[in-house]
Parts: C-alpha cells; sequence; structure tokens
C-alpha cells in the first residue's frame, strides 16, 4: 500500500512539475484534473496486473497439487474446464450475426 502512495505521488509531481514548465495555454486547474486521473487509470492498471499474474499461479499451483495427490480428481478438473470452454466458445458462436444474411 505504501509502494502505491509513494508511485502515485512521484507519478503526480512528475506530470505536474512538466507541466509547469511547459509554457502554454493549458489551463493548470484542467491539468491538475486530468494528472489524478491519468494517475487513477496508471494505479488500477497495476493493481489488475498484478491479481492477473497472481491468479494465473494461484491456479496452476492448485492444479499441481490436485495432480499430485488425486489424479483422477485432476482429469475431472481438466475435463469441466475444457467443456466449460468449449461451451462459451460455441454461445459466442450462436449469438453473433451471420454477415450473409440480410436484416
Amino acid at each position: 500500500m505504501r509502494l502505491r502512495l509513494v508511485i502515485r505521488a512521484s507519478l503526480i509531481s512528475l506530470i505536474y512539475n512538466r507541466i509547469m514548465d511547459v509554457r502554454s495555454g493549458v489551463d493548470k486547474g484542467q491539468a491538475v484534473t486530468l494528472m489524478g486521473t491519468d494517475c487513477d487509470a496508471l494505479d488500477f492498471i497495476g493493481i489488475w496486473g498484478y491479481d492477473v499474474w497472481g491468479q494465473s499461479f494461484e491456479a496452476v499451483v492448485a492444479l499441481a497439487l490436485i495432480y499430485r495427490e488425486a489424479p483422477e480428481i485432476f482429469l475431472l478438473t481438466m475435463s469441466f474446464i475444457v467443456c466449460k470452454y468449449l461451451s462459451s466458445e460455441r454461445q459466442d458462436q450462436i449469438h453473433s450475426p451471420d454477415p450473409s444474411v440480410a436484416v
């Protein structure tokens, strides 16, 4: 949490100093608002990226442990995952409009 705060403060300071150095007709209040919004977006991307990496790693470790302890359950789990993926792909194909049919 502290690292996120330090990175966010550094980004805001860097952008603010850069805006103040530029001699343009940019409204300073608008620049500060955009600066905060951009830093929020970068913060969200950082959290999301970490979650994707962490959850993928957890899933691989969990599947490896299941395989080690109960190979039958692992095969059942993997078949369920594959079937779920294939059914969602099939649903996307069913609901997508056919380009050859005129509406």
